[in-house]
């Protein structure tokens, strides 16, 4: 009876707890992943001295940049602009009266560079035939011819006729003897201009300092549409790399063009054209030396020492081949080699976090070794202690 009210309290506690608490937790031990803590963390390798190679082998490394973050356009096409126009303007020229048509307009550096041609078209609405309609551009002739009510012409213009400030003169030519009215046109006119409207894009990105020497490199495109006929210009570091038009997936490759730390793309198209293209990525590939063991320094304060144990934390990146483990150990200020206990699968992309105990470094200078046996290697990178 007494243990049946003993039972009884002790199961209503214990229901009472999971209620209060929301349940019961388990925590498995010997895991692998990281979770960051409040408490202080000093990196033994910066993040910016990117990936380090521990590996008994030579591997080919790589390195893959995404260029875009959306789909972008590359195209150049024809942009018509009216530079003047007017409609049921009379121009006169007599005896005792006189009306010329003069108008100035300017271009730009940009637009005088892309201009392709120009065209002055001429309406008559109406006219008396007593002389020839002059067109004058920057006191070059242009035109001059009788024309009746009706007509329609198409004057070519050429480039180098047009400057970044301009005058347009249109007048008629005196009617002479008959002094009874001047020579008359009613005119419509429009002067338009072709430009080349350029749209190109620019991309950069950064090769780490770790990569010494970039062996080659291959540029992919995804290609989803392209409109009109021309090339597509691929330049990088002011070399051009492609020149020609692109299948749905293009891959170029090329060597010594891509250089450690900034690198600039440039595409721009080649002819009237529209390449509207969904993904641009740059791989890098470089040689990577066998390097069965790595060695780094770490220093101790006295106030850090104090706060230990801690843990040495750091990424695995890429694995090459089939290495089978992965052994650390620390080399305290007295000299005395401590092994470091790494247990798992070593697995890419995995955030390794390892005891270290008060006993096995000093303050002052240490050293983290860490190396791999089997048949390969791999990368590691964010390589810390959390003290």
């Amino acid at each position: 009876m007494e243990f049946t009210k003993v039972f009884i309290i002790g199961l209503t506690l214990l229901i009472g707890f999971y209620v209060i608490f929301g349940g019961f937790g388990f925590v498995p031990t010997g895991s692998y992943s990281y979770t960051p803590s409040t408490r202080n963390i000093v990196h033994i390798v910066e993040p910016s001295s990117g990936e380090i190679f521990i590996g008994n082998v030579n591997v080919e490394d790589f390195k893959k940049f995404n260029l875009n973050e959306k789909p972008f356009v590359v195209s150049r096409t024809l942009e018509k602009k009216s530079l003047v126009s007017f409609r049921d303007f009379w121009v006169k020229n007599g005896l005792f009266r006189r009306k010329d048509y003069k108008r100035v307009f300017t271009l730009t550096d940009d637009q005088l560079k892309k201009l392709r041609n120009s065209t002055i078209h001429v309406h008559v609405n109406d006219t008396n035939l007593y002389g020839r309609l002059i067109i004058y551009l920057n006191n070059e002739l242009l035109f001059s011819g009788i024309l009746e009510s009706g007509d329609d012409i198409d004057i070519p213009v050429e480039k180098n006729l047009l400057k970044k400030k301009n005058e347009l003169v249109v007048m008629a030519e005196s009617s002479t003897w008959r002094i009874w009215a001047p020579t008359v046109y009613i005119l419509d006119l429009d002067f338009i201009s072709e430009f080349f409207g350029e749209t190109s894009q620019k991309f950069s990105f950064t090769v780490p300092k770790s990569i010494k020497s970039v062996k080659y490199s291959r540029l992919i495109l995804d290609v989803s549409n392209v409109k009109g006929s021309g090339r597509l210009i691929v330049r990088l570091n002011s070399k051009t790399v492609f020149n020609g038009t692109p299948k749905s997936r293009q891959w170029v490759e090329f060597n010594d063009t891509v250089k450690c730390g900034e690198n600039t793309i440039e595409m721009l198209p080649g002819g009237d054209v529209t390449f509207e293209i969904e993904n641009a990525q740059l791989i890098i590939f470089w040689d990577r030396s066998a390097n069965e063991s790595m060695e780094m320094s770490f220093h101790v304060s006295g106030s850090q020492y104090s706060t230990l144990p801690g843990r040495i934390i750091f990424r695995i990146g890429k694995i090459f081949g089939s290495p089978s483990s992965l052994q650390g150990e620390i080399v305290g200020t007295d000299g005395q080699s401590h092994k470091l206990l790494i247990q798992g699968v070593i697995e890419e992309g995995k955030t390794l976090s390892i005891a270290l105990p008060k006993s096995f470094v000093g303050v002052g200078d240490n050293k983290l070794i860490l190396s791999v046996s089997g048949d390969g290697g791999l990368t590691i990178s964010d390589i810390m202690i959390e003290y």
